[in-house]
């Protein structure tokens, strides 16, 4: 009969296509979706994190996304917010006592941390430059313990802002350059060669030796780093030295 016929074509039709398995709902929570995200962004990349692409990497409905966090941006904010609280647990605490061995580790380790974490330098410093209050609480309880080291150290407060500041920008700035170039490395854009080597033979020569220009070395992190321990020393010292004048004024 024909009604037989459709019936049977009908059948077929929903047996050769196979329906993609899903999690039971509810069965998915916040903390779930972010840890996707971290995953998912580490195999791309943040600009090709999407919801859709999120939620078929879970295996749920993109409305399972929705739920929790009502946009990109919003799932963002929490995912910088977790970065966030990783890359302070990451960085060790300035120590008083050895308090520039201990300031030249720290920008150490939080060049590492971005080096090594991808998703965490776009988050906390390709991303953006201002937080969310959350996040932006964390940033200055890090930066409010580093201050009152320094001031316990015998740094003026000014001085305390002004070095720690400058070596975090020195810092960061130059992890956002290295993402930048390996971003530009990994779309395959290649650095223009010199125009005319004849005429620019002090770059030839150091290029010859080994040095990359326009590139981020591992030596232009670290002289910087020299440069500004090296100020804050001789800063201290002009500090202390001005202090015990002023005692031995007083004595008099």
């Amino acid at each position: 009969m024909p009604t037989e016929g459709i019936s049977v074509a009908s059948d077929s039709v929903a047996t050769d296509t196979p329906k993609r398995p899903r999690r039971r709902r509810g069965s998915i929570n916040a903390d779930d979706i972010l840890d996707a995200a971290f995953s998912l962004a580490a195999e791309t990349s943040l600009d090709s994190l999407t919801m859709p692409s999120l939620a078929a990497h879970l295996k749920v409905g993109v409305t399972s996304i929705y739920w929790y966090f009502r946009s990109k941006e919003y799932l963002l904010d929490a995912m910088t917010d977790r970065a966030l609280e990783r890359y302070s647990i990451g960085i060790p605490f300035i120590s008083a006592a050895s308090w520039d061995r201990s300031l030249r580790e720290h920008a150490r380790t939080m060049r590492r941390l971005f080096r090594e974490d991808p998703v965490l330098c776009d988050l906390v410093i390709m991303r953006t430059t201002t937080y969310g209050a959350s996040s932006n609480q964390v940033v200055m309880e890090r930066f409010e313990a580093v201050l009152t080291t320094l001031i316990e150290v015998g740094f003026r407060p000014k001085d305390a802002l002004d070095i720690y500041f400058s070596l975090a920008m020195h810092t960061r700035g130059l992890a956002m350059l290295e993402r930048r170039q390996d971003m530009d490395r990994e779309a395959g854009i290649q650095t223009p060669e010199m125009v005319d080597r004849d005429k620019l033979p002090t770059l030839t020569k150091l290029m010859k030796q080994g040095h990359t220009i326009g590139f981020v070395e591992e030596d232009t992190f670290e002289y910087g780093l020299d440069c500004f321990i090296e100020h804050a020393q001789k800063t201290l010292q002009k500090t202390q030295q001005a202090a015990i004048t002023r005692r031995e004024r007083r004595k008099k």
